[in-house]
């Protein structure tokens, strides 16, 4: 069975830390495969400029988790860079 997936642990390179997650709509910090069965689900990553002083307004990526039938793996899509403070 797939383990439980902290999503900011997904966050590569030079993104830019202190956003928020939300997975179908639903705000979320993690995401377990077993709980949410198999399917194809949308992650969407935010950032606040009212929370975070390098962002203007807001800015988002997006990307899929894919729990496969045996529920023994969640496959992460590659997630790209989101870096909005340099």
């Amino acid at each position: 069975q797939a383990s439980t997936i902290t999503l900011a642990t997904l966050l590569v390179g030079d993104t830019t830390t202190g956003g928020t997650f939300t997975v179908d709509g639903t705000t979320a910090t993690t995401f377990d495969p077993a709980t949410m069965g198999v399917g194809t689900y949308e992650v969407t990553y935010t950032v606040n400029g009212d929370e975070l002083e390098c962002v203007t307004g807001m800015d988002s990526t997006t990307f899929e988790i894919e729990v496969t039938d045996e529920v023994s793996e969640a496959v992460v899509q590659d997630i790209a860079d989101f870096d909005t403070c340099t």
